[in-house]
Formats: C-alpha cells, sequence, structure tokens
C-alpha cells in the first residue's frame, strides 16, 4: 500500500524502495546496528547504480560511508564520503553537502586528519543554522566538532559545543541533542584532566539516552574516564556489556575502545601477558585502519604500563608477581626503553597530527620517566614542552602538575 499510494511522486517503483531503504537506514543507525545496515545497503548496491540518479546515489555513498566510519572501516568510509561530497556539489544540494561535510567530520578526526576535520566543519557551519536540516545531522555537527577538539585538547571548545546542543535540546525537549550535547561536556571534562566531572557528564548522558547508539557512545567513555581516574574495576561491567554489544551488532566505533579496555582490565589484574596481547592486536587494527589518533593512545597506554614498573611496580600484589615471576624476569630489564619507545611513538604521532590530549601528557610522562632515570636536564626539557601545550590548551588542572614536577626538578638543582 505504501509503494501504491507514492509510486506517482517517483519514476518508478524501484526508485521509492531505494527511497525507503534510506529511511530504514535511519533506524539501523539509531540502533547501532552498522553489520545490519551494511548489510541492508550492499544489498541494493546495484539496484541505486542501475537507476542512474545522482542524488540517491550521492544519499547511497553518504550513508554507507557513515556506515564503515561507526564500523571503524575509515580508509572506506574516507573513500565512499569524498564520492558523496563530488556528487553532491553536482547535484548543487546544500543539504545533502552538510550532512556529508557532517560525516567527514568524524571520519577524518578518526584518521587523525584534524585540519581536514575542522576545514568540513568551518565549511558548512552556516548551513547547519541557515538550512532546515535533519535533527541527525545538526547534533552530529555539534558532537563531531567536539569529537575533534577533544582529539586536540582544546576543553573549552568541547564544552562549548555540548552547551550548544544542551541549550538546544531543553529549547525543544530534544532528548537526543541532550544526550550527545553530555557527551561532549565529557570531552571537554576528560581533556582537562578533571575526571569527576567527566564522569558525571557520561552517566547523565548514559541516563537519558534512548536509542541505543548513543547509549553506548556515552557508555563507552564513561568507561574510558573511569580507567582515566584510576577506577578500572568501575570500567569493567561497562566494558563487558560493550563487547557484548558489539560482537553482536558490529559498533566497531565503540567496540575496539572496549577492546582494549579489556586490555587495561586484565593488566590491572595481574594478567600482564593477557593484557599486553589484548594491547598490541588492538594497536595493530588501528594501524590497519588508519586510525592515528588511536595508534598514538594505545602507545601511551603501553608506555604509561611499562613506566610503572621503572617506578618500582607501585601496588602489584606479591600475587601477581609469583603468578608472573618468569614476565618479569623478561620485563623488568627492558621496561625504562620499553617505556621510552612507547611514550616517544605517542609523542611522534600526536605531534604529527596536532593531538594535544594525548601529546601533553605523554610529554609530561616521558618526563617523569626521565626524572626516574635521574637525567635531570631531559626531565626538564619535558616538563617544559608540556607546560607550554597546557599553557596552550588553557588547561589548569594539568598545567598545576606539570609545574609542580618542573619546580621538583629545579629545586634538586
Amino acid at each position: 500500500n505504501i509503494i501504491k499510494s507514492n509510486s506517482a511522486d517517483f519514476q518508478d517503483d524501484e526508485e521509492l524502495l531505494s527511497r525507503l531503504l534510506f529511511k530504514w537506514a535511519i533506524t539501523y543507525n539509531q540502533r547501532g546496528d552498522f553489520n545490519g545496515l551494511i548489510g541492508l545497503l550492499t544489498a541494493h548496491e546495484d539496484l541505486i547504480i542501475k537507476l542512474n540518479n545522482k542524488e540517491l546515489l550521492c544519499l547511497f555513498y553518504a550513508w554507507i560511508g557513515w556506515a564503515y566510519e561507526r564500523k571503524l572501516l575509515l580508509k572506506e568510509s574516507h573513500q565512499y564520503l569524498k564520492k558523496a561530497l563530488e556528487l553532491a556539489k553536482g547535484c548543487k544540494d546544500e543539504k545533502i553537502t552538510t550532512a556529508v561535510c557532517t560525516y567527514l567530520i568524524w571520519t577524518c578526526a578518526d584518521l587523525g586528519l584534524l585540519v581536514d576535520a575542522l576545514e568540513y566543519s568551518d565549511r558548512v557551519r552556516d548551513g547547519i543554522h541557515n538550512h532546515e536540516l535533519e535533527q541527525q545531522v545538526y547534533q552530529l555537527f555539534w558532537c563531531g566538532v567536539a569529537w575533534v577538539h577533544w582529539f586536540k585538547g582544546e576543553s573549552d571548545k568541547c564544552i562549548e559545543a555540548g552547551n550548544i546542543l544542551l541549550e538546544s535540546g531543553l529549547k525543544n525537549s530534544d532528548n537526543r541533542k541532550l544526550t550527545l550535547g553530555y557527551i561532549a561536556q565529557g570531552w571537554g571534562f576528560n581533556a582537562k584532566g578533571d575526571q569527576k566531572k567527566a564522569i558525571n557528564s557520561f552517566e547523565k548522558a548514559a541516563e537519558i539516552a534512548i536509542d541505543p547508539q548513543y547509549y553506548c557512545d556515552a557508555k563507552i567513555m564513561l568507561g574510558f574516564s573511569h580507567i582515566a581516574d584510576g577506577n578500572v574495576t568501575a570500567a569493567e561491567a561497562i566494558t563487558e556489556e560493550m563487547l557484548i554489544f558489539n560482537k553482536q551488532y558490529g559498533f566497531d566505533f565503540m567496540g575496539e575502545a572496549a577492546k582494549t579496555f579489556d586490555g587495561v582490565i586484565s593488566l590491572a589484574k595481574g594478567e600482564f601477558q593477557k593484557g599486553l596481547n589484548v594491547l598490541k592486536k588492538a594497536e595493530q587494527r588501528y594501524i590497519n585502519n588508519g586510525a592515528k589518533v588511536r595508534v598514538a593512545w594505545q602507545n601511551q597506554l603501553l608506555g604509561r604500563f611499562y613506566l610503572k614498573f621503572v617506578e618500582g611496580g607501585g601496588s602489584i600484589s606479591m600475587n601477581s608477581i609469583i603468578k608472573n615471576s618468569i614476565f618479569f624476569l623478561k620485563t623488568i630489564p627492558l621496561a625504562g626503553r620499553k617505556a621510552k619507545h612507547h611514550l616517544e611513538k605517542a609523542i611522534e604521532i600526536s605531534n604529527q597530527i596536532g593531538a594535544g590530549m594525548i601529546l601533553g601528557p605523554t610529554m609530561l610522562d616521558l618526563g617523569y620517566l626521565y626524572r626516574l632515570k635521574k637525567n635531570s636536564e631531559m626531565a626538564e626539557k619535558y616538563f617544559q614542552r608540556s607546560i607550554k601545550i597546557f599553557r596552550e590548551l588553557n588547561n589548569d588542572i594539568y598545567l598545576k602538575k606539570a609545574e609542580g614536577l618542573l619546580k621538583e626538578i629545579q629545586d634538586r638543582c
């Protein structure tokens, strides 16, 4: 009946079917079912191409590009979205162009193309306000802007984008805007190093989320902030929940992070070899997919793990030492070298792509490593570099910590 009553509005039933396909895509997207979404789209690819309709082909490339981004297949996502953008130019449809550029913000950010991501946001920023858009594009735009600034370590800009969504969400009683607004705000607090406020924001987002996709986005970031706050236990149940969801629906944007958390949790439990294997496999998947920010993050995590051994093991229990005696014998003599290798790699990548969120804290970590190794000159050098970054980012919490460590070094001299 639906096709019969509307077929006059379209060239034929196949064209109507194609348009209904994109309506269904919205449902799959909000469910977080990206295995299902890609299956739906690829099953109808030949039909879309056969219709020889530029608008429909543009929509197809845009949707499958976004689906691949959610699967963390970033190279494929970038390829399809660039095709969509070229077609959108030919169609001269600003609404579609705005949607495609919004999706490209997310893909470029994870690829480490942060300059490109911000260029896409600038390109369509006016269109967000001046054109009537689907609400999904509006909220994804501002949340995507916050995502880029989170990677850059620009916490105030994350909070600003979050506030725009929260204000609009409250004004229009829009749950989705409120959910993504709290997530964007949480990224800002996380980048500042204020994990308590970040946790509060992500908890609010998870509590009010009505869509599985946004619920998972909020929960994975809640786990991230718990780990950053040193509360690995609180992150364990979240990690398990997210791994189960990802296995069923293929939401790898979130699921791959959950796999990393699983490795961190194993390390915290004293399952060192298992944890390292998980983290190294995750790093290789990120390398294969071109997820440069995440590669830097993996190296930061690995560097911090080995740094603990240089410190003397910290809170590692005697039971863990006995259980991992062979691992300790192999690791401890090389811990300083391995910590330095991974921290330097994280610094190199994050500096290259402008990921200040990782660059500043990792420089602080490397300075601390040099302090432990009694190399005051190099420690002072990296503390000063981190201080410069934290000042540029207006990050008072990390700045205070870095200045305190620098003062300790200078007082000894």
